[in-house]
């Protein structure tokens, strides 16, 4: 990434930022005991033969200013020690052109295995993000944890082939940066959580640092209380039942656009494929599934590009066999259906394999023999790409 630039600051500037701070916490506190520190190291500062350290000065002033900070937010007496001491936590975002970098190779690459977003509305809030941070706004935290949670997952897949995008300098370096953009997702969805947050970019990002986490650790105990807390808010966002006749949730829930719905749609499927994947993979959840089918209203998504997601624009729906950006992610759909039902049907039973009766291995089996007969023959690996004119590239990397 491009290494942050130095701020050349004097040590006279620092001094007189040193004096009014000084004073400014002097008036707020009205405590001599206080103010005589700061006066015996302004006197010992000035005492001193040699320049002063620029480095040492600079941490004063920011400790000052966090003082004079506490002191403004609405509580005039001193600040105590506890408080002094708990960390302010700061997410650094990379600069925009490094961020559009990584999110394309997000979006080139990778976001087919899981693809909950919509491409030109990502690329929409990369802008909306650096633009609200360069008018010293706050910018908007769910769209924050969104681009956190992309970068933890182009980084933690960075490959030889992508030095060329002048982001690192080695792949083991983009690796190592993975945990950290991770951490600080995780920290922010943790805020958002503590703040009842509930939106649908926070919803995409659980999803996604979910795959990150699984990429690391496995199916962990952090990757399980992830997915429960995006199942949990995709719930609240009413994404469950985005399709019913009816609003069960009443005004309590948003009402979508046609292309927020789509993407909703996209965000609640993968939740489900998901849960039902992992319920039918021994040794992981048990064989128990989180969302139930019955109690859900939500179409499949469409086989459709993310150019051709226009808001507005009537939504075209694609035959299967036209490759699209949805076209795994569909078949990913039908394959953890064949596990729900399977589950349907043998209960806990599949926790004792003499428990399943032959009939239903030849059901199992039949179903999965229907998956493979239909699945379209673009993403079979005997396919020629070289007959798929605009998508070769993403449907090689959905084989």
């Amino acid at each position: 990434m491009t290494p942050p630039t130095t701020v050349q600051i004097s040590n006279d500037e620092l001094l007189k930022r040193l004096e009014s701070l000084e004073a400014l916490l002097t008036a707020r506190t009205q405590d001599p005991e206080t103010a005589q520190p700061m006066r015996k190291l302004r006197e010992d500062t000035n005492s001193q033969n040699s320049p002063p350290n620029a480095l040492c000065m600079l941490s004063d002033v920011l400790v000052l200013e966090r003082h004079c900070m506490s002191s403004k937010a609405g509580n005039s007496s001193p600040p105590s020690a506890v408080a002094a001491s708990e960390p302010i936590k700061c997410v650094w975002l990379p600069e925009r052109e490094d961020t559009r970098r990584i999110v394309d190779k997000y979006l080139n690459d990778i976001s087919f295995i899981h693809h909950v977003i919509h491409a030109p509305t990502v690329r929409r809030l990369v802008d909306h993000v650096h633009d609200a941070v360069g008018l010293g706004h706050q910018p908007p935290m769910g769209p924050v944890a969104l681009l956190l949670a992309i970068f933890a997952n182009a980084t933690g897949l960075w490959t030889a082939r992508d030095l060329s995008r002048n982001l690192f300098y080695s792949v083991s370096e983009a690796h190592s940066q993975a945990s950290v953009w991770q951490k600080a997702g995780l920290d922010v969805l943790d805020h958002l959580q503590q703040h009842s947050h509930v939106s649908l970019e926070a919803t995409q990002a659980l999803v996604i640092l979910c795959y990150s986490v699984v990429n690391l650790g496995g199916v962990s105990a952090m990757f399980r209380n992830l997915f429960s807390r995006a199942i949990t808010m995709a719930r609240e966002l009413g994404l469950h039942c985005i399709d019913s006749p009816q609003r069960l949730l009443g005004a309590a829930t948003p009402r979508y656009t046609a292309l927020e719905a789509e993407i909703g749609r996209r965000v609640w499927w993968y939740l489900c494929s998901t849960d039902w994947i992992l319920a039918g993979l021994s040794g992981t959840l048990g064989n128990v599934c989180m969302i139930n089918s019955s109690q859900m209203a939500v179409k499949k998504p469409r086989n459709i590009d993310d150019v051709d997601l226009i808001e507005g624009e009537e939504i075209v729906d694609k035959p299967m066999d036209q490759p699209t950006c949805m076209s795994f992610y569909l078949q990913r759909i039908r394959i953890a259906e064949i596990f729900r039902a399977s589950l349907e049907q043998t209960h806990f039973a599949a926790l004792s394999p003499e428990a399943i009766s032959s009939q239903q291995v030849q059901e199992l089996d039949a179903q999965m023999a229907r998956f493979w007969d239909g699945t379209p023959a673009i993403l079979r690996l005997n396919h020629d790409l070289q007959t798929v004119s605009d998508n070769s590239n993403n449907m090689g990397i959905q084989r």
